[in-house]
């Protein structure tokens, strides 16, 4: 591989005694936390939330589960202490499953928002206030938190509450309690724009902790009015773009926030092709789908089949977009050069590529695990956060190594809690990838 030719030293005389892994990337799923397919679970906080509980979701294997917690019954008041008991009720249910939430608190879920919100503003600001402490002990359970409690479906859309003034206040609200690292998600990149000024898209996005959720992905040119009309120039910051220029812009603002949402059957009809609907969603940079809607499209999906070769050829389309949904990285390559006049000590180098269309959204580190000739073991840190590295898509790494001897692996953890990510190479476990192993040397 040329890429290892460049990084690595060319003296054999340690490398001799090492023999690489094969890698293989696979296609397996790797069922890692903060991504893929999500299915949708409704609760009502007026009433005990006991009996609203559905297990089917983890049964099928998702990773997500976007939990729509329904807040109408309160829109002339303020919570009780009951409603919001039953909001920490569901939340300490997924904490004891182990399963993150993509939440969404609202007043409305038929589409009738304007019957069913407050007719103050000020009640929908105490709601956000309640709501926000609730979620502040639970940031480890919540993924991302989508909207501002109004629209339609809560999803920012046929509400008097969202001029861009009324957003930036409960949006505040948010961020203000829950603190850094709390993600939230607004329905447009309009909306997004209405919260920051201009260049806050690239260095300062992490930071902020605003993403983005589009639950039009291919209904219309637009996205169902998710983009605009007008060019960037015409329209300026706060207007909506034409859907190419708003493309651009999450390219680059995807890289460090979750972006997800829900894939529709077109209005026209033409439906893009699998290759085409794959390098949009890697575009938007799509860390999770609704996995059960729309069914028009997720069925074409999985009658579509990936053609390119390569371990995908074959696969078929709603398999090969889940398994892409957020980050998948794969060891590409690992190999070892001696170090001059160090004669006990090599270099062991490697490449990862992040082969997802989303990327990282929590630090989370890479470690080598390795034992010398006398027997002690060493796990040595070896990128510290590899969330700060998607925009690269293929990180490098490279570390000392003292007279090693047999196996020496590699392994992703997420810091928060310890969890282990899966690599997407054959033979990958949860304990890392194997890199190779070095003989013992004889004299």
């Amino acid at each position: 591989m040329s890429f290892l030719k460049k990084m690595f030293c060319s003296d054999p005389a340690r490398a001799d005694n090492f023999i690489p892994a094969l890698f293989q990337e696979s296609t397996d799923a790797c069922r890692n936390p903060a991504r893929g397919w999500y299915r949708i679970v409704y609760f009502d906080a007026g009433n005990s939330p006991i009996d609203q509980f559905d297990q089917s979701g983890l049964e099928k294997g998702y990773t997500l589960e976007l939990a729509v917690i329904d807040i109408g019954a309160f829109r002339d008041r303020d919570l009780t202490e009951e409603g919001c008991d039953h909001i920490r009720e569901i939340l300490s249910r997924y904490r004891r499953v182990g399963l993150q939430v993509v939440l969404r608190v609202v007043y409305d879920h038929e589409g009738k928002a304007p019957e069913r919100e407050p007719f103050l503003f000020g009640q929908v600001q105490r709601h956000m206030q309640q709501v926000a402490e609730i979620l502040r002990d639970f940031t480890d359970v919540i993924f991302v938190y989508q909207g501002v409690l109004v629209g339609n479906w809560g999803e920012m859309h046929t509400s008097k509450f969202l001029s861009a003034g009324k957003i930036r206040q409960l949006t505040e609200i948010l961020s203000r309690t829950c603190g850094d690292g709390f993600f939230h998600s607004v329905r447009k990149p309009v909306q997004w724009r209405m919260l920051h000024d201009a260049g806050e898209e690239s260095l300062q996005a992490k930071k902020l902790g605003t993403g983005l959720f589009d639950d039009g992905i291919f209904g219309s040119e637009t996205d169902l009015g998710t983009y605009g009309h007008a060019s960037k120039k015409q329209a300026g910051w706060t207007g909506q773009w034409l859907p190419e220029e708003e493309l651009e812009f999450q390219e680059k603002l995807c890289t460090r926030v979750p972006n997800g949402g829900e894939a529709l059957y077109p209005e026209s009809g033409e439906v893009p092709g699998l290759k085409s609907a794959a390098e949009r969603l890697k575009r938007m940079g799509v860390t999770y789908l609704n996995a059960e809607y729309d069914p028009a499209i997720l069925e074409h999906w999985r009658r579509e089949t990936w053609t390119d070769e390569g371990p995908w050829q074959g696969v078929d389309g709603y398999t090969y977009i889940g398994r892409h949904l957020g980050y998948r990285f794969v060891l590409r390559g690992a190999a070892v050069c001696s170090v001059k006049k160090e004669k006990d000590v090599c270099l062991l180098s490697g490449v990862l590529e992040n082969v997802g269309f989303g990327g990282l959204y929590e630090k989370t580190s890479l470690y080598l695990n390795w034992r010398e000739e006398g027997g002690t073991m060493h796990r040595d840190l070896v990128a510290e956060d590899l969330s700060e590295k998607n925009e690269d898509r293929q990180v490098e790494f490279t570390a000392r190594l003292y007279r090693p001897i047999g196996e020496v692996s590699l392994q992703m953890v997420r810091d928060r809690d310890g969890r282990a990510i899966r690599f997407a190479n054959v033979g990958a476990e949860e304990t890392g990838v194997l890199l190779g192993h070095f003989r013992e040397v004889t004299v």
